[in-house]
Formats: structure tokens, C-alpha cells, sequence
């Protein structure tokens, strides 16, 4: 009877403590949700998240003196490339004119030799011309080859010609009034009187194309930067 009495004592004791932790639980929860709500609704809270975001907004902002010196810095990076495409265009340009006439020459001593004919070269300032000496007259004609007509330098183009003769004047009568007189001559063996001249950019005449040949081994190209002087 007493073992009976024990157990249900023991039986209604974990029930009365399992009804206490339950009843217990209700204001920690009741608690923690007037926490919660006590702070969404608090203005202050409002007010220093405003500050915040508003101190966020400055931080990530330009001031005018940053917004101009970046201006600044943008012109002068394009004035260096403009210039730095500039250095370049005329130095494309000047050497474009400087290889076009070494092939035009190229192509002038193979026609004095397949044609068994003296062609002399008159060149100045202002461009260059072709024509085909007629020795039984002692004259100079006009050639009908489209790579020997005259040509025309470009504006920007000018000449150094200390490196080559004055010209090579034929004996004839004075009122012929012959205005050629070429100062190269390409034989028809091969071979021509010796030449040195420079194509010089008007605007930055460091850059140059030197164009020379001994008369013998053919014609050479000198590009900026190799040695110009004469040997």
C-alpha cells in the first residue's frame, strides 16, 4: 500500500512541474516579442539609421575638385594620344612616299636595260620627272610608262639633294629652251651616276628616309634611326 502511494506521489509531482515549466515559458516569449516591437517603434532608432544612410550618401559622392581633375587628367591623356597618332601618321606617310620612289627608281633602271635606253631623273623641291634621252638629237622625250610620268610631292615633303649633282646638261641650241636637266642617270647596262638625297616630314624634320645608291649595287632605303651621314 505504501509502494502505491509512493509512485502516485511521484506520478503527480512531474505533472504539477511540467505545467510550471509551460506557464514559465509564456512570459519569456510575450517578453522577447514587446523587445522587439518596443525597438521598431522607437524613433531615435529611425533617426540614427537616417543619419546613417545619409553619412553612406556623402561618402559615396564627388566633390566638384575631384569631378575637375579628372577632367583635367582625361585632356591631357587625349592631347598625348593625339600627338603620339600624329608622330605616327607622318611618319607612315613619309615613309610610304620614301618606298613608293625607291620602287619607281627599282623600276627604271630594269626599263633602261630592257629598252637599251638612257633615262635621266630630274628631281627637286617640288617632285620628279623621267625622260628618255634621244641621242642622236641630244634631247630629252617624254617616256608613255604611267610609273615614269611626272609626280608631284606632297606639301609636307621637303628635300635635302646636297647629296647629289647639280645636273647633266646636253650640249644644244639655246633656243630650244629645254627646261630638263636630270641630275641621276640610269644607263642602259645596269647601272647609273651615283646618288644621296633625303625626304625630310616639314613639320619634324628628325624623321627622314635617305635614298642612295654607288651607281652599281642597286638602290638603299635608310630609315629613321640608321646612319644618315655620308660615308
Amino acid at each position: 500500500m505504501s509502494i502505491l502511494l509512493c509512485s502516485q506521489n511521484q506520478s503527480l509531482r512531474r505533472s504539477i512541474l511540467a505545467v510550471l515549466a509551460c506557464t514559465a515559458l509564456v512570459p519569456i516569449k510575450n517578453w522577447r516579442f514587446w523587445m522587439s516591437t518596443k525597438l521598431s517603434s522607437n524613433p531615435s532608432s529611425k533617426k540614427s539609421s537616417k543619419k546613417s544612410s545619409k553619412k553612406s550618401k556623402r561618402v559615396t559622392g564627388f566633390t566638384l575638385i575631384e569631378i575637375m581633375v579628372v577632367m583635367v587628367i582625361v585632356a591631357m591623356l587625349a592631347g598625348a594620344a593625339s600627338l603620339v597618332i600624329g608622330n605616327n601618321q607622318q611618319k607612315r606617310l613619309l615613309e610610304n612616299e620614301a618606298r613608293k620612289l625607291v620602287a619607281i627608281i627599282g623600276l627604271t633602271q630594269d626599263e633602261s636595260v630592257f629598252q637599251n635606253i638612257q633615262i635621266g631623273l630630274q628631281i627637286d623641291p617640288q617632285g620628279y620627272a623621267f625622260r628618255r634621252l634621244d641621242e642622236n638629237n641630244l634631247s630629252w622625250d617624254s617616256l608613255a610608262q604611267d610609273f615614269l610620268q611626272s609626280r608631284q610631292f606632297p606639301d609636307w615633303v621637303t628635300l635635302d639633294l646636297s647629296g647629289i649633282d647639280s645636273g647633266i646638261e646636253l650640249q644644244q641650241d639655246e633656243d630650244e629652251g629645254n627646261e630638263f636637266v636630270p641630275q641621276i642617270l640610269f644607263f642602259s647596262s645596269g647601272e647609273s651616276t651615283p646618288f644621296r638625297f633625303t625626304l625630310l616630314h616639314r613639320a619634324d624634320e628628325q624623321l627622314m628616309y635617305t635614298i642612295e645608291s654607288d651607281g652599281l649595287n642597286g638602290v638603299i632605303l635608310r630609315l629613321p634611326g640608321e646612319d644618315h651621314e655620308e660615308g
